[in-house]
């Protein structure tokens, strides 16, 4: 995943992208169809944790199959954001089979 933000005259701008590789597809038609359900949460550096900061449901549709599935996503943090090191973790699941992922990155304020 890359994740940054970058500094705003009302506070900060959080942009998040991860890939999804390995998910199941379905093949009817002549079309191959992937149903996911993502959220982030973000670990805040004192120790807060804000809870689905994103969140969504995937559903693709193709004509071959899908190697990966991009996942990108912005949102503003607060001018009082405190400084210092956050983790952003997206968790990821796959409704044709109920498998799961999760995977995290961090980035800074200063």
């Amino acid at each position: 995943p890359e994740t940054f933000a970058y500094s705003m005259d009302t506070g900060w701008e959080l942009n998040a992208s991860v890939r999804v590789k390995g998910f199941d597809q379905k093949e009817s038609g002549g079309k191959f169809r992937t149903d996911l359900y993502y959220y982030a949460d973000l670990a805040t550096p004192d120790g807060k944790l804000i809870e689905k900061i994103s969140a969504s449901p995937i559903k693709k549709s193709a004509g071959e199959r899908m190697t990966d599935i991009p996942i990108e996503f912005q949102t503003k943090l607060n001018a009082d954001s405190p400084m210092g090191i956050y983790k952003l973790t997206f968790y990821i699941k796959d409704n044709a089979d109920s498998r799961r992922a999760k995977i995290s990155s961090y980035f800074e304020l200063n």
